[in-house]
């Protein structure tokens, strides 16, 4: 099973998930249930398209993946628009998706668009589904842009 998801480097999460992840190398460490990709780590999931130097994907028992970590300088994290919701474009030093809970974790030097709004702090929590935004941490400055259009 995990040589089939290693040579193609893509991985069927459930029947409707499909994880696509492609990069220059990947170490897998059997003990830690862990898989390491390096160089030019390119991610696609749902939609949403992450770019780093360096992905960790973490797996459960069942082989899904539960948590990935994007490092880079900085990582990237885009996805497409759709009906409901607009589209966010994320950068960080550190992305970390949790794939059951459809949190977006940004931290070090983290900026996230989403909208009509720029974020800027040391941590961003952003929920993909509810589009709901916590940013900042103990000490910290938060950074907010709105751009607003003009009634007509």
């Amino acid at each position: 099973m995990f040589l089939m998801f290693f040579s193609s480097l893509s991985y069927a999460a459930s029947v409707d998930t499909v994880i696509n992840i492609e990069s220059d190398s990947f170490e897998f460490y059997p003990r830690e249930e862990k898989v390491k990709y390096e160089g030019s780590v390119e991610t696609k999931y749902q939609g949403i398209t992450l770019q780093s130097e360096i992905l960790e994907a973490y797996l459960e028992k069942d082989t899904t993946i539960s948590v990935l970590i994007a490092y880079g300088d900085p990582a990237r994290i885009k996805s497409e628009s759709k009906a409901n919701r607009p589209e966010f474009l994320g950068t960080a030093g550190k992305i970390k998706l949790i794939n059951k809970s459809e949190i977006l974790e940004l931290s070090d030097q983290a900026t996230l668009a989403y909208g009509k709004s720029e974020i800027s702090s040391p941590v961003i929590m952003f929920n993909i589904k509810t589009g709901r935004i916590k940013a900042g941490k103990e000490g910290s400055r938060v950074s907010m842009t709105l751009n607003q259009t003009e009634l007509e």
